[in-house]
């Protein structure tokens, strides 16, 4: 099972369950992290599902084993909003 077909699986979800919330980080070092991340973000919009919440932050200056320290302050705001 690759990326999208996840995806695909999250979204028909969505409409099943009312509104979905997604919040997707990745340090701006991370290279290609980066890429993928931005091209499932694009992926979501395209679906333009209007139960679907989706956030994305590239924390600047992170990589991977410093990005989730320093991104949990906005994934608890993201929660509780």
């Amino acid at each position: 099972m690759n990326c999208f077909s996840i995806i695909e699986q999250f979204l028909e979800r969505t409409g099943k369950n009312g509104e979905q919330r997604l919040f997707i980080a990745v340090g701006e070092l991370e290279r290609f992290m980066v890429d993928d991340a931005k091209r499932l973000v694009e992926r979501l919009e395209e679906a333009q599902s209007e139960n679907l919440d989706c956030t994305f932050y590239c924390a600047p200056e992170e990589n991977h084993a410093s990005v989730v320290p320093t991104t949990m302050s906005r994934a608890i705001r993201f929660i509780n909003q």
